[in-house]
């Protein structure tokens, strides 16, 4: 590139092909032999140029393959699943199990008011019992706690499979952004 007074300018700055200088001038303004010197080694410059893109591209971008990172999003969505539904049957036990205790409570308060001298008392306990067996309440306390732990548990690795998918997914967009630009330049 020359200015108007002809003086040859800087290629500072200058990418590509038109940044080449052979003895301080520009490709272009060579004489005969040298141009055709310089134009047979131009689809290297080219090809070499092109590498440079790539690797640049290929440099930037995480490495994982865009399948490979859909598959764990579906992998940690299944976990979840799985997981609210174990957290949905602990909860079904703690309902339970808490009704069943009330049950007993009420059974015992019931059995408690009937008078010492009733004619009929072993026979009404009896069919009491019938209706509510004898649980072990304190043993059924016992397993609503750790009912409940499972659930905190399980509330913990569902937070946790969700800040994986976010991660994933924040990945997943710049490997789909890396095959779009591979693409773009041929890859």
């Amino acid at each position: 590139m020359t200015d108007k007074i002809g003086k040859t300018k800087s290629n500072v700055g200058v990418e590509g092909i038109d940044s080449i200088r052979i003895a301080g001038q520009p490709i272009n303004h060579l004489d005969m032999v040298p141009l055709a010197h310089a134009k047979l080694q131009m689809a290297e410059v080219r090809r070499v140029q092109l590498q440079n893109k790539i690797e640049n591209v290929k440099a930037k971008y995480p490495t994982q393959k865009v399948s490979y990172l859909a598959s764990r999003i579906v992998e940690c969505r299944e976990n979840i699943a799985r997981i609210q539904n174990m957290h949905k049957d602990n909860n079904e036990k703690i309902m339970e199990y808490a009704s069943l205790i009330m049950a007993c409570k009420l059974r015992d308060t019931e059995i408690a008011a009937i008078p010492e001298d009733h004619p009929d008392k072993k026979q009404i306990i009896k069919e009491k019992f019938l209706k509510v067996p004898p649980y072990k309440t304190e043993a059924m306390q016992t397993q609503i706690k750790q009912f409940q732990e499972t659930i905190d548990r399980c509330t913990e690795v569902i937070a946790q499979e969700y800040e994986s998918i976010a991660e994933f997914n924040e990945v997943l967009g710049l490997c789909k952004q890396r095959d779009l630009e591979l693409k773009n330049l041929g890859e």
